[in-house]
């Protein structure tokens, strides 16, 4: 992975980041403090589809799928490029206003929270298992979740309750709708995960022992990636730990399930994960991984 600059404090002032697949490499987005959004990749290569538009700027968030990426703005709207394979991901991202939240994670569908607390799934709906309708009546919600690339998404309100539809195949099926007491939701690849006002965390995968945080751990925020076996989750005191098969942690692939707090990195505020990576920002806007 090839950031702007070398070291640890590579990319300073970056309050959202993402990390994703483009066709050919590995690529990180990043909205920076001034609103811009930086994209950056393996070998320094960046396909010339996946460029921020001219001039993109108040930008506060941003997310992505394989080919495309779409960046929620201050003034509640949101900028969309790159290629959603026809899915109309894109063309639809462009005519939202309203937006408070942002749920993104690739495939034929993107979710956005409005800032009456009420849900928008769009994109392509045809053979959407429902995903793209949302329970009647839900309002009033503070966290959205794409999982598995839209075909399932989850949300929790004001009042701490989980709600999930769409395709929750396999132990996702088990997704605890009406459960409460959750303050934020994370979803990804085989995944879902809540935290939980106390800072103890609960999740569904067909995968179970991914969800499973580490014993007695208290969290503020989680990612990770289903497909390779490992989830991050991130302490109230900043400290990233990985959890997933030994061998993936140590870089070697699958393995027994272990946890791991990674050395001399603290103060985190966001996370992003590739296939084979880990990318953090700290408080102070450094980017390191």
């Amino acid at each position: 992975m090839v950031v702007p600059s070398s070291g640890q404090a590579g990319v300073r002032g970056l309050p959202a980041l993402v990390a994703f697949f483009a066709t050919v490499v590995p690529l990180v987005a990043a909205a920076a403090p001034c609103g811009q959004v930086q994209v950056w990749g393996s070998g320094g290569t960046v396909p010339k589809y996946l460029e921020p538009p001219a001039g993109l700027d108040g930008v506060k968030d941003v997310k992505s799928g394989k080919d495309a990426i779409i960046a929620l703005k201050a003034d509640g709207t949101l900028a969309a490029w790159g290629d959603d394979g026809g899915a109309g991901v894109l063309a639809a991202a462009a005519k939202q206003t309203g937006v408070k939240q942002l749920a993104y994670n690739g495939g034929k569908r993107a979710g956005v929270v409005k800032t009456d607390g009420s849900v928008e799934i769009f994109g392509m709906c045809v053979g959407d298992f429902g995903a793209c309708s949302p329970p009647a009546g839900l309002k009033d919600v503070v966290s959205l979740a794409s999982v598995n690339e839209g075909t399932m998404f989850a949300a929790v309100t004001a009042d701490g309750k989980l709600h999930a539809w769409g395709w929750m195949m396999g132990d996702l099926n088990g997704t605890g709708n009406g459960e409460t007491g959750f303050v934020r939701l994370a979803g990804g690849h085989n995944y879902l995960v809540g935290v939980k006002a106390d800072g103890s965390t609960v999740g569904w995968s067909n995968a179970p022992w991914l969800v499973k945080a580490p014993e007695g751990g208290k969290f503020k925020d989680v990612t990770g990636d289903g497909s390779y076996g490992y989830m991050v989750y991130i302490t109230p005191e900043g400290k990233a730990v990985a959890w997933g098969g030994a061998k993936f942690l140590s870089g070697q692939g699958d393995g027994p399930v272990v946890s791991t707090t990674k050395a001399n990195v603290d103060h985190i505020m966001a996370l992003a994960t590739l296939a084979n990576a880990v990318l953090a920002v700290r408080d102070d806007g450094t980017v390191v991984g």
